[in-house]
């Protein structure tokens, strides 16, 4: 398989798990009972979630620098996205909210994403990394409603990062590089 064509199925992935994570976030919200702990709901969205995940990763894998001196903050970020679906799986089978280690590794993926989209600026995956402590940290705290519609705005952003590598090579690359089509 060519670069390209990994970029283009990846951005597919990734596309797909970004919208897979708006739908779930919404899905939620209109039916919290659904998905409570209890429930068989709550084990399909967290194994749902899990796979998502994956696929972000999958997604994420295709903002790997040429210099190597940037590919350790795009393996961190990807390396986060794995321990996320690890959490989704250890979650059902402990039924326990793992809030602190989901909001850890959350913030390392956005860490890695701000420094590894720095020199040449990545617009969106920049984005995407400060999306992590502006308006997602406090939205977090603010309850259960603004917690996921804040969440699946990041799970947007991904879906259009999905978007952006699945288009013409060109085109992807000077808005993926942050650069005017």
């Amino acid at each position: 398989m060519t670069i390209s064509n990994w970029r283009r199925t990846a951005g597919w992935i990734g596309c797909a798990a970004g919208v897979v994570g708006v739908i779930a976030g919404l899905l939620t919200i209109l039916w919290p009972d659904q998905v409570d702990t209890d429930t068989t709901g709550f084990t399909v969205l967290q194994s749902v979630l899990a796979v998502r995940d994956v696929g972000l990763a999958i997604l994420l894998t295709t903002l790997w620098p040429a210099k190597r001196a940037r590919a350790i903050w795009v393996a961190g970020a990807v390396a986060g996205m794995l321990v996320l679906a690890a959490l989704e799986i250890i979650t059902i089978f402990s039924r326990h909210d793992n809030g602190a280690a989901y909001g850890l590794t959350s913030y390392a993926i956005g860490l890695c994403l701000i420094l590894g989209a720095i020199r040449p600026v990545r617009r969106l995956p920049l984005a995407l990394g400060i999306y992590v402590f502006v308006p997602m940290t406090p939205a977090i705290m603010a309850g259960f409603v603004l917690e996921q519609l804040v969440i699946a705005g990041w799970m947007a952003g991904f879906a259009l990062l999905g978007w952006r590598s699945v288009a013409p090579a060109q085109r992807a690359d000077s808005l993926v590089q942050g650069e005017r089509a």
